[in-house]
């Protein structure tokens, strides 16, 4: 199961360049904190796993959802990708 690579995706700014991330597959850490990656459902790829410093050119993405398509499987991210910041308006 695939993403339009031209589909907007709205996830959280989780890692920035030159921070570290880490996975293992099971747990996904930032400096946000940790989260855990969703068992593999049918047709999603792997989990991406690993540690290091983002490059300057990369950022780390995690959606709210513990099933969200993110950095958590497709691992770190293009900057230039980033179309603006959301903020809400209203919330209730």
């Amino acid at each position: 199961l695939g993403v339009d690579p031209d589909m907007p995706l709205l996830k959280r700014l989780a890692a920035l360049p030159g921070q570290t991330v880490c996975s293992d597959g099971v747990y996904v850490v930032t400096p946000l904190g940790f989260r855990r990656v969703s068992p593999r459902p049918a047709g999603r790829p792997a989990a991406w796993q690993g540690c290091g410093s983002l490059g300057s050119q990369e950022i780390f993405l995690l959606g709210d959802s513990a099933w969200s398509y993110d950095s958590r499987y497709f691992g770190p991210a293009p900057s230039a990708g980033l179309l603006g910041v959301y903020r809400p308006v209203l919330t209730w």
